[in-house]
């Protein structure tokens, strides 16, 4: 078969096959997903939300969040970017404050289009809780929700579930298990922190349902 010398072919062929060759490698991107950016002021209980609060963005009915944050600047969020295609434009954005249900008090009307959306919040503090099912015995994973940037200390929970028989945590830094039951001497864990850090083994006896106060 007859070699092909590159060196000689037309500089225009050699530019169009640079050009297919980059359309054959090149990432594919999702041209309809649009990305807006939020921000605004923020208050919690009444007062600037402190540096840490946490901050997120839902589009319509959903529940995962599609854009998260943190205050950086005390009463100030953002830029939040809330990323989805076309089929959610017009959707009202709804917004959580450490958990807790958001009120949107503008300017902008906190909706998910092609504009970003400047919108101060406001929010109230209540009682939250999470709540860990198990439905069979064993050694099982459990983490608390990722929003939750606090700790529950354990020895203050009450109304443990008697199949709760132990939490257990692998400390990698120490290379050891931590654990905590109800009662027990000598514990060596003392408190849970959020999901987005910390997961958990807990052994249970049978079936049962845990509620934890998040404080």
């Amino acid at each position: 078969m007859r070699k092909i010398n590159l060196l000689r072919l037309p500089v225009g062929l050699l530019i169009v096959a640079t050009l297919l060759v980059a359309a054959v490698t090149a990432p594919a991107v999702l041209a309809d997903s649009t990305p807006i950016l939020c921000w605004g002021d923020i208050e919690l209980d009444g007062a600037q939300a402190p540096v840490g609060t946490v901050i997120n963005i839902y589009i319509g009915a959903d529940t995962t969040a599609s854009g998260s944050g943190m205050v950086t600047t005390a009463g100030k969020y953002g830029s939040i970017m809330v990323m989805a295609d076309s089929s959610r434009y017009g959707q009202a954005l709804t917004y959580k404050v450490n958990g807790f249900a958001a009120t949107k008090l503008g300017p902008n009307p906190g909706v998910f289009g092609l504009a970003n959306q400047v919108v101060n919040l406001e929010a109230v503090s209540g009682s939250l809780s999470t709540t860990w099912t198990f439905y069979v015995a064993g050694f099982l994973p459990k983490h608390l929700p990722d929003s939750y940037y606090g700790q529950v200390v354990l020895d203050e929970l009450v109304d443990v579930p008697a199949e709760i028989q132990g939490v257990y945590w692998f400390d990698d830094a120490a290379g050891v298990w931590k654990f905590w039951a109800p009662g027990a001497p000598g514990t060596t864990l003392a408190t849970l922190g959020g999901g987005h850090t910390y997961d958990y083994m807990l052994a249970v006896s049978g079936p049962c349902e845990w509620d934890i106060p998040l404080q």
